[in-house]
């Protein structure tokens, strides 16, 4: 139109008075200030970033050539033509290198329209222009100008995973896995720029507290929604991770629905006796003790070594504990002693099942003979404790075993 032809006639002006004329500081300063450039109005592509202005010219300090296009655009205009004079590219400044606060605009506007990225066309042009990015930004390292980056990028979506932009926190430049959507590890052809991801931030390795924040992450995103296949079994191989290693804070396991759970929520089933032949998590206790709240059973794929581990309570020792609470309520209760056996053993089918599996009625040593278990010592000092109490006589009165075979 008229505003290139004006634009091109001004380029060839100065381009034949470039040895003859003496121009001042001044004039070109003024020069870049008022609007006289024709710029672009539209974007050339649906996923390029624009700024709001829609005015068709522009001062020269606010635009670039068009071959800074995908590195620009966000923050300045792009000049509607060529400009095929390299004294008035130098003159107004359209050869200085671009700034870092242009390239962060840039990159924070194309970390925004994260979505558009799975479009074939602009993977294919962002494949090309991130690297310049990155190697422009590389060239800032050690300069006041990366710190207006880093202000600029924070928390932002800005590192290309090869598909779309995410936040230093998602990535990592060396893992064990790939666990997107919840952490992406950097590609190959952007790990070249690691000096620079490192110093905007990015993690050089995955830390065992990350693993920790990955697996609260997921429960978050998931929002009590069962794991598919591929997301439990990466959760599993995290907790499998963790249980070798110390760490702190609250920690997620799938229960037998798949679902995440707090630690302090779940428990591992290891009275088989009582559970039978009940799917792990869906057998009812409540016939056992009527004031327990039976907490949810982990998912089966997880060994119960693993779960202690990681904090997941033991469903033996949870109702051992409250059969020892119960005992002593009916003791001071009022209840004569000598019921007891008869309203908490005999009576109760679902307590003496309980009970019955641990050899209430018999010595310790022969419970962990009969079924296989190990008791812990405090285990064995309330299976003991029972067991006296059910050789209680009339009067009140403890009769050992010794005294009773006598």
């Amino acid at each position: 139109g008229d505003g290139i032809n004006m634009f091109l006639k001004v380029s060839d002006f100065f381009q034949n008075q470039r040895s003859d004329t003496n121009i001042s500081k001044k004039f070109w300063n003024e020069l870049c200030s008022i609007c006289w450039c024709p710029v672009l109005v539209k974007p050339t592509h649906p996923g390029l970033p624009w700024p709001l202005v829609t005015t068709s010219v522009a001062p020269p300090r606010l635009v670039r050539l068009p071959s800074d296009l995908w590195l620009a655009s966000a923050s300045m205009r792009i000049l509607n033509g060529d400009c095929r004079s390299t004294f008035l590219s130098q003159k107004l400044g359209w050869t200085e290198p671009l700034g870092g606060n242009i390239i962060a605009a840039q990159l924070l506007e194309l970390g925004k329209n994260t979505m558009n990225a799975e479009s074939k066309g602009l993977k294919q042009a962002l494949a090309t222009i991130i690297p310049k990015m990155y190697t422009i930004l590389t060239e800032k390292i050690g300069t006041e100008d990366l710190d207006v980056v880093k202000t600029i990028l924070e928390g932002c979506q800005w590192v290309w995973v090869g598909d779309r932009f995410v936040t230093v926190q998602d990535v990592v430049l060396d893992g064990p896995l790939h666990l997107a959507p919840y952490l992406w590890v950097i590609p190959a052809d952007v790990a070249v720029f690691k000096e620079l991801l490192v110093e905007l931030g990015v993690k050089e390795s995955l830390t065992i507290q990350d693993f920790v924040s990955i697996l609260s992450k997921i429960s978050k995103q998931k929002g009590g929604m069962p794991l598919d296949s591929h997301e439990l079994k990466t959760t599993i191989w995290i907790l499998q991770h963790l249980a070798d290693s110390t760490f702190s804070g609250e920690i997620f396991l799938p229960d037998v629905r798949g679902i995440l759970v707090s630690a302090s929520e779940l428990a591992y089933g290891d009275a088989p006796w009582l559970l039978g032949d009940s799917e792990p998590g869906t057998v009812s206790l409540n016939g056992v003790f009527s004031n327990l709240i039976m907490p949810k059973f982990v998912h089966a794929n997880i060994s119960n070594d693993v779960a202690e581990r990681l904090g997941v309570k033991s469903l033996r020792r949870l109702l051992l504990a409250e059969s020892a609470d119960s005992m002593n309520m009916t003791l001071h209760g009022g209840l004569h002693q000598s019921a007891i056996p008869y309203a908490v053993a005999q009576n109760d089918v679902a307590m003496q099942k309980f009970l019955g599996g641990f050899g209430v009625h018999t010595a310790a040593t022969r419970d962990e003979s009969r079924f296989g278990v190990k008791l812990s010592r405090s285990e064995s000092d309330m299976v003991m404790r029972t067991n006296r109490i059910d050789t209680m006589d009339a009067s009140g009165n403890t009769q050992s075993d010794c005294q009773r075979e006598r």
